[in-house]
């Protein structure tokens, strides 16, 4: 089954060690490839209760464009990503399309969003750890310059700064 990964996911070291903690093996994860969810945007709109800040989450916008990684994953792998993820009751699985660059080929994979009634009106700080890991991993899976730079903006960490999007 295809995994679209777009947050703390992105950092494959971290996400890697996470799998190994729970006993999964890292041929369960395959074939990961960089990949755009169109048309959605990326918020930190949802107050983390393991880091007591803000988390990623991504929401229908048209004209925006979320990138990550699509990983092929076993049940297993399915798993431990619903306990990490908090499923059902904080983030909940979706069925999103999305495209494989170069090629542009679309295809259709899972990924978690909040849950509706833990979703804020507002944008969160993170914490500085979880910023650094997400721009990590967005640098080291090569994803755009542009996207990077949007990822420094979003991830902010200055807890007197509370964005309220557009």
């Amino acid at each position: 089954m295809l995994y679209f990964a777009y947050g703390s996911n992105l950092n494959l070291p971290h996400f890697a060690a996470y799998l190994a903690s729970h006993g999964i093996h890292p041929d369960d994860v395959e074939n990961l490839q960089r990949a755009i969810l169109p048309d959605h945007k990326l918020r930190t709109n949802y107050l983390s209760v393991v880091h007591d800040a803000g988390a990623c989450n991504i929401e229908p916008a048209p004209g925006h464009a979320v990138e990550g990684l699509v990983l092929n994953i076993t049940e297993v792998v399915r798993s431990a990503l619903r306990r990490k993820e908090g499923w059902p009751d904080r983030y909940e699985e979706t069925e999103v399309e999305v495209i494989i660059p170069p090629a542009k080929t679309g295809v259709a994979a899972f990924t978690y969003v909040v849950n509706p009634e833990l979703r804020l009106p507002v944008d969160m700080p993170v914490t500085e750890q979880y910023r650094r890991r997400i721009l990590e991993g967005a640098i080291h899976l090569g994803l755009s310059q542009s996207y990077r730079r949007a990822l420094g903006t979003i991830l902010r960490t200055d807890p007197a700064v509370v964005n309220v999007p557009a």
